[in-house]
């Protein structure tokens, strides 16, 4: 993980979005996408490797998680 660093997106998705994705249309709808790029300790670009970084990314992703909506199988959203 030595240079990465994650941006987290998080997109609501309904019927008409995942139609208009799969037929290569755009949605007749606007969508919204939401972006958190973790704020870190030590400098961005050295990325996961000091440890302060990564476990302020490993926070923002477990609070992230929080935030995703999923409702059962493939035909429900």
């Amino acid at each position: 993980m030595t240079g990465t660093f994650p941006c987290l997106y998080k997109i609501k998705v309904n019927r008409d979005f995942d139609l208009a994705v799969r037929t290569g249309q755009y949605p007749a709808v606007e969508t919204v996408v939401e972006r958190h790029t973790p704020r870190v300790p030590s400098r961005r670009s050295d990325g996961m490797r000091p440890v302060d970084n990564r476990l302020k990314i490993l926070q923002c992703y477990e609070a992230f998680k929080q935030t995703v909506y999923w409702q059962g199988d493939d035909n429900n959203y």
